[in-house]
């Protein structure tokens, strides 16, 4: 037995372990200390003294290294995820919002690659500063402190929007002026909203909170829609037909999910959008002179609101309105040509189809704004008769109330002097049954007769005591 033990022992002397062999066997001692602990009643009374001063520092002390390393590391991974995706449910005043808006979003920024990608982006931080607000307005907490920085945040955003397009100008002129149509018709929506708030607010009689907001949302939004430039019309064609399909994408997808009453409404436009589309092509290819029409009761065109296609076809329509006559400042407009009336229609199906986008994708927009309000549905043939007839005799109602009134204001006279070249080109329309013409006028008045009237001076009519003078008039 002796002499084994002896060459038991020379053979381990010869046995050396390397140093991760020794690491290795050193973690599984560790590991089944660890799930091994030794009894209390066989501790030493000085392990039993350590254990109870250093309470669970001292068992963190005894868990081996690479334990703690996989812990911290799942800790720190838990962080990166978790708090990120809770931080994007928050408000302003929440303890996570600056994690929203200082981490979340400003890594989304980096990640955008081109400058037509931040221009995106951009315009949808002002969105969700928006939508913050609405909902802390909705509960009663959107304080004055929270709306100055709203209304600070959307100028920041724009101002970025506007770094993002100017990058683009230098490289591409179109996808600049793309981003501007785009960016406007975002505008357009929010400000809607805020607007449909407003309205509701003032029927419930309830405080609106965000009138500062929405002052500053449409400050941001003319001087977008006034800096607008005109991409040529194949570049606009091509991101017509990118967003057209996106929209049908979108509302195949949500279909199932929504009433037959709004797959309807939804419908109507996508099918108004290819009509103008068609109608489009149709302007741009007509012979020089000539304006294409279409056998779609749902086309229309966007000529220059209130322009007509020279400056003498302006003054004759005029000429029939005496009373008014004198205060119209004619100006020289050349008429547009094809082209240009192509662009502006294809500017005008992607301004709808955007919005279209917003209404199926926004749940604010959708339980805020009325689909009709926000993407009218196009007139048949029959309605638009119908409609500029209306509009035929509440115009002249108007023009003959306010002709002879002197004291008024600037906006009043200038919104007055537009209803009535307007008034001119409906008549003219529906006289040569330019049907084409009739429906883009008669949007033109739908977007301007509310706002004018608004701003239209009290008129005190003739009393009948006037009109009829008393037995005691010394007159008589």
């Amino acid at each position: 037995m002796k002499k084994f033990s002896e060459k038991l022992n020379k053979e381990a002397e010869r046995i050396v372990m390397s140093r991760s062999e020794k690491n290795d066997l050193k973690d599984r001692l560790l590991a089944y200390m660890e799930y091994h602990p030794l009894p209390t009643a066989l501790k030493s009374e000085e392990q039993k003294e350590h254990t109870q001063s250093f309470g669970w520092v001292g068992y963190i002390s005894a868990i081996p290294g690479y334990q703690l390393r996989s812990a911290a590391m799942s800790f720190a991974l838990l962080l990166a995820v978790v708090v990120p995706l809770a931080a994007e449910r928050t408000v302003p005043g929440d303890v996570l919002y600056p994690v929203k808006v200082r981490f979340n979003e400003e890594i989304r920024s980096s990640l955008s690659f081109s400058p037509y990608d931040k221009v995106e982006w951009e315009t949808k931080r002002i969105e969700r500063r928006l939508a913050e607000a609405r909902l802390l307005a909705d509960e009663g907490k959107l304080t004055d402190e929270v709306q100055a920085d709203v209304v600070s945040a959307v100028k920041e955003h724009s101002e970025a929007v506007e770094e993002g397009i100017e990058e683009l100008r230098k490289n591409d002129s179109d996808e600049a002026a793309i981003a501007e149509i785009s960016f406007a018709a975002s505008l357009e929506v929010q400000s809607e909203v805020l607007e449909s708030e407003r309205v509701k607010n003032d029927e419930e009689g309830r405080e609106n909170t965000t009138d500062l907001i929405a002052s500053a949302v449409e400050e941001v939004k003319d001087k977008a829609v006034e800096k607008e430039g005109k991409p040529s019309f194949d570049k606009l064609l091509g991101k017509v037909e990118q967003e057209s399909t996106a929209a049908y994408e979108l509302f195949f997808s949500i279909e199932e999910f929504t009433s037959d009453d709004n797959k309807a409404d939804i419908e109507v436009r996508l099918s108004d959008a290819e009509n103008k589309i068609t109608l489009a092509i149709a302007t741009r290819n007509a012979p020089v002179g000539e304006i294409a029409t279409s056998t779609m009761d749902t086309a229309t065109t966007t000529e220059s609101v209130g322009v007509a296609d020279t400056s003498e076809e302006i003054a004759s329509a005029i000429s029939s309105e005496a009373t008014v006559a004198e205060e119209v400042v004619v100006e020289e407009v050349e008429g547009l040509s094809n082209e240009e009336k192509a662009i502006a229609l294809l500017r005008e199906v992607l301004v709808d189809i955007k919005k279209l986008i917003s209404f199926m994708t926004d749940i604010e927009v959708k339980e805020n704004v009325a689909i009709e309000d926000l993407v009218p549905k196009e007139l048949t043939d029959e309605e638009a008769l119908f409609k500029g007839q209306e509009w035929q005799v509440t115009l002249n109602e108007f023009i003959s109330t306010y002709s002879e009134v002197t004291e008024v204001t600037e906006a009043f006279l200038a919104g007055k002097n537009e209803l009535v070249s307007l008034k001119a080109k409906l008549d003219e329309a529906i006289n040569t049954n330019d049907l084409v013409t009739l429906r883009s006028t008669i949007r033109a008045i739908n977007a301007l007769y509310e706002n004018v009237e608004a701003l239209a001076p009290e008129v005190s009519g003739e009393t009948e005591a006037e009109a009829e003078p008393s037995e005691e008039d010394p007159a008589v």
